[in-house]
């Protein structure tokens, strides 16, 4: 009988400290940390003002150790840098993520500048928010050269045609691959390298005002998403961007000459051109009316006419 109650004891002991187990472990909370995005690299292309509107291309890459399906926003701005400050910040045109890895997320962003903008140091900030609203900030420097650096001539201040001094480094144009270049005379100071090809754009050649116009950009027979610039015949510029098959459609709403340009960084760019007629269908109309109206008065006169010569007679 000892022996019995001695074994209930012990197994009353285990109940006991079993439910005292089990409260303690209900009262244990899990929390998960947040680990912030952080900026790996930033580079942005420097350029030469060589027409009235030229794209310069900034990308960042950043990391987030959670997984990249944490971050929710990202932006990115060029403008002149002043110090730590960028003056006048202008926001992109172009803007798309790409996944490199699990934690790695890689921005890419494209700016649609003006001739009439200064030349001199301009900054590049691209930055990423996660889930909790943390975020990070990359930021890359480049240089907008002028316009006399693309004349094909010695100008002043040059060490050679169209560079030193205030253009691009003469060492951009010895067919090799110096520090800070990412490839033959490309990269950094020495502009943008084109290694992923060429981009096509396919347009109509012609059109009537008001018609609606698809253009479709693509590479080695594939469309590619790109950056557009839309000149119409006044000389505006409309910025645009194609969907992920490199496919636009916009309208053309005033006669003379409209031109595609597609720009997308690692890529030489492409252009294509359309001569649009004014259309005619408005002017036949009102001609139309006018004839109308023309032939109802000379009806009414000759009555008028008629009428006279009876009351005559």
């Amino acid at each position: 009988m000892k022996h019995y109650l001695t074994s209930y004891a012990a197994f009353a002991s285990l109940i006991l400290i079993f439910c005292a187990f089990s409260s303690a472990q209900s009262d244990v909370k899990v929390q998960i940390l947040n680990s912030p995005p952080k900026a790996q690299t930033a580079s942005a292309t420097s350029v030469v003002k060589d027409s009235s509107t030229y794209v310069v291309w900034c990308k960042a890459l950043f990391e987030d150790l959670n997984s990249v399906a944490d971050l929710k926003s990202a932006k990115a701005y060029v403008g002149v840098s002043s110090a730590d400050a960028i003056l006048k910040p202008k926001v992109a045109d172009f803007l798309v993520s790409e996944k490199k890895s699990i934690t790695e997320q890689e921005l890419l962003a494209g700016f649609v500048l003006k001739k009439t903008d200064p030349e001199g140091f301009w900054a590049c900030e691209a930055e990423v928010a996660d889930t909790a609203k943390d975020k990070a900030t990359a930021k890359a420097m480049f240089t907008v050269f002028p316009s006399t650096c693309s004349n094909n001539a010695v100008d002043a201040g040059e060490q050679d045609v169209d560079c030193g001094g205030p253009c691009m480094p003469c060492s951009c144009k010895n067919k090799i691959i110096d520090e800070a270049e990412d490839g033959v005379d490309c990269g950094g100071d020495c502009g943008c390298c084109t290694k992923s090809g060429e981009l096509d754009v396919y347009l109509l050649e012609s059109a009537v005002e008001g018609d609606t116009l698809t253009a479709a950009v693509s590479s080695s027979g594939s469309g590619v998403k790109s950056l557009i610039r839309v000149t119409k015949p006044s000389g505006e510029c409309v910025v645009l961007s194609t969907d992920d098959g490199g496919v636009l459609e916009f309208t053309v709403d005033s006669p003379g000459k409209w031109m595609i340009n597609a720009d997308l960084y690692g890529y030489r760019g492409g252009a294509a051109a359309c001569e649009v007629k004014a259309d005619l269908t408005i002017y036949f109309a009102a001609a139309a009316v006018v004839v109308v109206l023309l032939l109802v008065f000379i009806i009414i006169l000759s009555r008028k006419r008629q009428q006279k010569i009876r009351y005559r007679v």
